[in-house]
């Protein structure tokens, strides 16, 4: 179960170690939009009757959301720890069926980042993390054929022909952000980020020694986030 006081609790004890220490600090908001895909491999699934037809080629659907991060920067270093958690919506589309899932999720991060100054007024972060994941609520279901929608959940071993999906990842993470100074205690973000999963979220392996069809997924995101970070 996704426990929502994880961050909370990360966020406070990495502020109180770094209130004793020699650090830089910056905290912050952003709004973020992002596009999903499920990477299916050797994919040949007859749809067996279930909700979502399952490819090997996914069609990326934009969502938005948002979050928030707290960063703690060693003076005279350039490294730094960052602690994040935001939520968004996220979806795909199977291009052969049109069949579309979407859902929301709710994520929680870590990244060591590297932070070479620029100029005074603007600066590049290179970050490099790891990810949990939680989908929340139902997901809804829609058919490319008639346009039904279907509300259900994403553990449902109907949702394809050899089950669910994993209801929570966890993942690897990419960052590049530059940021331009605004005024002394501002900045202001633009953040790139890939995500994929570490491990198959999804494995079809019914009768996999004699059906050539046997398929798994992963979860891959792009996202461009924009927003404040307050320094203290």
């Amino acid at each position: 179960m996704f426990a929502k006081s994880h961050l909370l609790t990360a966020l406070l004890t990495l502020f109180f170690i770094s209130s004793s220490a020699e650090a830089a600090r910056r905290v912050g908001i952003y709004g973020l939009y992002n596009l999903t895909a499920l990477n299916v491999s050797n994919a040949a699934n007859p749809n067996g009757g279930a909700l979502l037809t399952l490819g090997e080629d996914t069609e990326r659907v934009g969502n938005s959301g948002g979050g928030l991060f707290f960063e703690l920067m060693i003076q005279d270093t350039g490294v730094g720890l960052e602690l994040g958690g935001f939520y968004q919506n996220m979806g795909f589309k199977d291009e052969a069926s049109g069949d579309q899932l979407d859902f929301a999720a709710a994520f929680e991060y870590l990244m060591i980042r590297y932070n070479p100054k620029l100029t005074k007024t603007a600066f590049v972060n290179a970050g490099i993390g790891a990810y949990a994941m939680q989908v929340v609520g139902d997901v809804t279901v829609t058919d490319g054929a008639d346009g039904t929608e279907t509300e259900t959940t994403m553990s449902n071993s109907n949702l394809t022909s050899g089950g669910g999906i994993k209801n929570h990842d966890l993942g690897f993470i990419l960052s590049v952000q530059v940021a331009a100074v605004i005024s002394e205690s501002t900045d202001l973000i633009l953040d790139a980020r890939y995500m994929t999963s570490f491990s198959e979220v999804f494995h079809d392996s019914t009768d996999s020694t004699t059906n050539p069809n046997e398929y798994s997924a992963k979860w891959e995101m792009y996202q461009l986030l924009l927003g404040l970070a307050f320094k203290f």
